[in-house]
């Protein structure tokens, strides 16, 4: 064995006194190495370390040189550069000049003004649309209270006619207080003698109603109504006879006759008021009343009787829907203590 030279140890180490890597030689060559290093670009500083550099000469092998690392530093700019190829790259604007701003700022300014004015001329018309609208306001108001005054004298006026109406129908009525009509009688003969029919109208007085006292001075006119019909009969059927209106002297004589119609049942001749033509229709509308039992009038006025036993005057078409009216028919009447009758009971009503 040489001189200066140790053996290896267990674990493969050198020992101190014999060795082939001298130490401060190794601080001088890392040195130097750093110094070269500081004066190479970034990109080959971070190439290899200082302790690369030293090993590789200590252990033999070629140090890279300055020529070297410039061109490792281009082929690593060119890959760069290669793959940056495919990234699009930012477009910039181009520079805007002063007087490009200025002539911006001139038509803003022109367009801000044109919008101004058209405010203006927009607030004007909502103004005047403002105007206008109280103005309507105002005339829509008092044509309301003009309308709502009409409505009053409207209704005032109508029921000033009803009223007017009314009144007229019960002086009419009152005209009629000594008529009485007789239906189912014969026109036999009277084409040739007229006063065949009065001849008729006393025989039924004198023999079916036995009222020999009533003469032909207690009758004032009698006559039949409408035009005479030239046929005898209608579909196979004879013709009814017209009916025949008796004006009596006096209502009491009236009234007598009527009073003794009973007796003419089942005869085919019936007696009735002389009613007109408004009382004849509101006798009809209350004979189909749900709460009427039976109907019939007396001087001319409508009385109807409910189912309840209820006796009252119905004066119009109205009273058929009132309340008040359809709760009392509706109702059964009081008993009179004792039992017995009221003195305007349902006979004495009837005519």
């Amino acid at each position: 064995m040489g001189r200066g030279k140790k053996k290896r140890g267990q674990n493969g180490g050198s020992t101190d006194s014999d060795s082939s890597f001298n130490t401060s030689g190794v601080t001088d060559r890392v040195c130097q190495s750093v110094k070269k290093q500081k004066q190479l670009p970034p990109t080959a500083q971070s190439g290899q370390s200082d302790v690369s550099f030293v090993f590789a000469e200590e252990s033999g092998s070629e140090l890279p040189s300055a020529e070297g690392n410039d061109r490792q530093l281009k082929g690593n700019n060119l890959a760069m550069a290669d793959g940056v190829d495919g990234l699009a790259s930012p477009t910039l604007p181009a520079p805007v000049t002063n007087e490009q701003l200025m002539l911006q700022l001139q038509a803003n300014g022109r367009e801000i003004s044109r919008l101004t004015d058209v405010v203006g001329e927009l607030r004007g018309l909502i103004h005047e649309l403002q105007v206008s609208n109280d103005s309507l306001t105002k005339q829509v108001e008092e044509s309301k209270k003009r309308e709502e005054a009409l409505k009053q004298e409207t209704s005032a006026a109508r029921d000033l006619a009803n009223v007017a109406l009314r009144r007229a129908d019960e002086l009419d009525q009152y005209i009629r207080r000594n008529n009485m009509r007789i239906y189912g009688v014969g026109e036999e003969g009277e084409d040739k003698d007229p006063a065949l029919c009065e001849s008729k109208i006393m025989d039924i007085i004198h023999n079916k109603l036995d009222l020999k006292d009533v003469s032909p001075r207690d009758i004032e006119a009698v006559h039949r109504l409408g035009k005479e019909s030239k046929r005898r009969t209608t579909a196979g059927k004879a013709v009814s006879p017209r009916g025949i209106i008796v004006r009596c002297v006096s209502r009491k004589t009236r009234d007598s006759i009527l009073y003794r119609r009973k007796k003419l049942k089942n005869s085919g001749v019936s007696m009735v008021e002389d009613l007109t033509q408004t009382n004849y229709h509101l006798l009809q509308r209350v004979k189909e009343y749900d709460l009427c039992k039976s109907a019939w009038t007396k001087n001319g006025k409508v009385m109807m009787e409910s189912k309840t036993g209820r006796v009252t005057w119905i004066k119009c078409l109205a009273d058929l829907t009132d309340d008040k009216i359809h709760s009392y028919l509706s109702s059964a009447p009081r008993q009179p203590r004792g039992g017995q009758g009221s003195g305007s009971d349902i006979s004495s009503m009837r005519l």
